[in-house]
């Protein structure tokens, strides 16, 4: 039953396209695709966020997501899988603008969070370990901990945004969490 439901869907789908076409539109409609706006509203705090601690900067990261949706809106109707296009357009950018920055290197001020309940500051002070902890490892460690434990994507899905071989994803997200273990303990 699910399966005629399914391809009644499809069939409706296409019709409606086909009459889209049929009414001179010209094109058929895209029914899957948001607007850009509808994008932008539900993608932008993950892709700030991602960006952020890609590149341990709030403000930067936010920065970074404005170029990047910037750069999305001006191409919106030419980019196939807007999603995987920002992770990618994001990952790139923190790259760049952390090679830049790698001359001047920041360190982060102590001591800057408001009092907090005890709950939250024992929170802040994890968070506050974990984040110290992650600005010690390389680069390219730190990327596949954020890409995995951040942006939710698979070993293979890494592989693929960074360009490195599966095994080298594996490898280096070993070696980081090993590295995070030994820096948290």
């Amino acid at each position: 039953m699910l399966h005629v439901a399914r391809i009644q869907s499809v069939r409706a789908r296409l019709l409606v396209d086909m009459g889209d076409v049929a009414a001179g539109t010209g094109q058929a409609e895209d029914l899957t695709r948001p607007t850009f706006d509808a994008f932008f509203e539900d993608g932008w705090p993950r892709m700030a966020g991602l960006a952020a601690l890609l590149v341990g900067d709030t403000a930067l990261g936010a920065e970074i997501a404005q170029d990047v949706f910037g750069q999305v809106y001006r191409r919106w109707e030419s980019i196939q899988n807007p999603d995987v296009y920002v992770k990618a357009a994001i990952r790139n950018e923190a790259r760049s603008r952390l090679r830049r920055m790698s001359r001047h290197r920041l360190v982060p001020l102590e001591g800057q969070h408001a009092p907090a309940s005890s709950d939250r500051a024992q929170q802040s002070v994890v968070r506050i370990d974990v984040q110290r902890a992650l600005a010690i490892l390389s680069p390219s460690h730190h990327e596949v901990i954020i890409l995995r434990y951040y942006a939710g994507l698979s070993d293979s899905e890494i592989a693929t945004a960074t360009g490195m071989r599966l095994g080298t994803v594996k490898s280096r997200l070993h070696r980081a969490l090993t590295a995070l273990e030994k820096e948290l303990t």
